[in-house]
């Protein structure tokens, strides 16, 4: 090892809050997780020393299993190519899950697809989305992606669109 240790990134240096030099890049910590799996697989492994899954809340799971709040959006940037981009975003009550999908939409030099996997996604204040968040013409922030919400299916509207 060398005899100049700010050549070297030590464990010290890695936590939350923190900036490191990288290379001529700054990089922030914002927190730490083992990378593998959501908040609560981390919290139960070190709970347990084992990698047991987190239970499961059953009763909020039999209430809700189906149920999908769909709502229909766009992306919140003055790009023309990128403005006409329009996003099905799907909230999951049964296990707090979200998912975002893109119609394929022809010639637009855009894929579609799957735009964000189905997962227990959280806000910048580390909360799970939930249908609250999303009103008609709100600008919801996922993953530093801003989304206008323009429309919800039917079904959604009727249950928890005001």
């Amino acid at each position: 090892m060398s005899d100049r240790p700010d050549l070297y990134v030590r464990p010290v240096d890695l936590r939350g809050g923190t900036t490191l030099n990288v290379y001529g890049r700054v990089l922030s910590g914002r927190g730490c997780d083992t990378g593998i799996g959501s908040v609560e697989d981390t919290l139960q492994a070190v709970l347990t020393h084992g990698t047991k899954p987190p239970r499961k809340d059953f009763s909020k799971w039999a209430l809700n299993d189906g149920i999908v709040f769909r709502f229909h959006a766009r992306l919140d940037t003055t790009e023309t190519l990128t403005a006409r981009r329009r996003f099905t975003i799907a909230l999951y009550p049964s296990d707090d899950s979200l998912s975002i999908y893109e119609p394929p939409v022809k010639n637009s030099g855009f894929k579609g697809g799957v735009f964000l996997k189905r997962f227990r996604h959280r806000d910048a204040g580390g909360n799970l989305y939930t249908a609250d968040m999303f009103h008609l013409g709100t600008t919801v922030s996922v993953h530093a992606h801003k989304f206008i919400i323009m429309n919800a299916d039917k079904f959604t509207r009727e249950k928890c669109v005001q």
